[in-house]
């Protein structure tokens, strides 16, 4: 089997690949013939694997690799463990036992660590006035899932390390971290697959994923930083005399909070909306189904979602101690940050 990575960029890049195979024993082969290190981990629920492996890829370029089934693997498959930190050489990620969800991150470069606390929840749709057109909340509502109901595997491997939450088949929720030993070890992997499942299940429910963090951006007026169409990056403040829906902003590729010590940055691969409601916190809204119709000519409620993939890279950048805040509000992300930025 043949696969083609284009890189659209006109510059050179290393990317992780990602894709399913049948079985264990494969080897991948560069564009030259030679063989390259790769790692297989299973698919927990699913019959197949996951083999990963580090591209490097030049700029404006179509890349090939040839993946060959063999008697043996010769790569590292990824082992389970009971151990709820991954770590690599630029970062410790600490997890929470009972759900697998991130809890904090230390950085080794600078030797600083930070509260980064991911939870799920959602929102209670405004019955009359929410709908596939209009964003109104009745009530919040956090931790939709139970704990005793989630299954928690933990894998490590050469390349990359991850913990995979399976939520039966509404949410699979994946955090890893690579051990490549380039810049991809920089930032943490989060993947969720949302499927709310036919038209009966899980009615008026607006679902999102959020950052709990150590972040001061403001007590009153929490303000973070979205991006208009990749270009520059706009601050927002909460407006408190205003709702929840007047506080989302859209956002295409990135958005990040901050303080005078650190910040938290977050790249999406579509564009979707954010929030920073409370000191320290950022949310992305992740799916909605909502049962009554809005008035504004659809006709029905949002039931027809599907299966979808929400893929997010995360950094945590810290200031060095000769940093000042800039006063006024152009921000720009970091180079690291505009490298994962899709």
């Amino acid at each position: 089997v043949e696969i083609f990575v284009f890189n659209s960029l006109a510059q050179d890049r290393v990317e992780a690949v990602s894709v399913h195979v049948l079985s264990a024993n494969v080897k991948v082969l560069s564009t030259n013939g030679y063989e390259l290190p790769y790692q297989v981990n299973r698919v927990y629920n699913r019959s197949h694997w996951e083999l990963i492996f580090i591209a490097k890829l030049s700029a404006m370029s179509i890349n090939s690799f040839t993946l060959r089934y063999a008697e043996s693997s010769s790569g590292k498959e990824g082992q389970s463990s009971s151990d709820f930190m991954l770590e690599n050489e630029k970062m410790i990620l600490n997890l929470n036992n009972a759900t697998g969800y991130l809890e904090s991150i230390f950085d080794k470069d600078s030797s600083k660590g930070a509260i980064v606390k991911l939870i799920f929840g959602g929102y209670k749709p405004k019955m009359r006035d929410s709908g596939a057109y209009l964003f109104r909340v009745e009530s919040e509502f956090e931790n939709i899932f139970k704990e005793d109901t989630a299954k928690v595997f933990v894998t490590k491997g050469p390349i990359a390390s991850d913990v995979t939450v399976i939520y039966g088949t509404f949410l699979t929720h994946k955090i890893r971290i690579f051990n490549s030993k380039t810049h991809l070890d920089n930032v943490v992997s989060i993947v969720n697959d949302v499927d709310f499942g036919n038209a009966m299940l899980h009615h008026d429910l607006e679902m999102f994923m959020r950052l709990k963090t150590s972040i001061k951006n403001g007590k009153e007026h929490p303000e973070f930083f979205t991006d208009q169409n990749g270009f520059h990056w706009q601050p927002r403040k909460k407006v408190t005399s205003l709702g929840i829906e007047a506080n989302y902003f859209p956002i295409t590729t990135s958005a990040f909070m901050q303080d005078d010590e650190m910040r938290l940055s977050l790249m999406t691969t579509h564009a979707q909306g954010a929030a920073s409601l409370n000191e320290g916190e950022m949310e992305v809204m992740l799916d909605r189904r909502t049962s009554v119709d809005d008035g504004r000519g659809m006709g029905e409620g949002v039931f027809d979602s599907i299966k979808m993939e929400h893929k997010f890279y995360l950094t945590l950048e810290f200031f060095d101690d000769n940093h000042e805040k800039s006063n006024n509000n152009y921000q720009m992300p970091s180079l690291l940050a505009q490298h994962f930025t899709y």
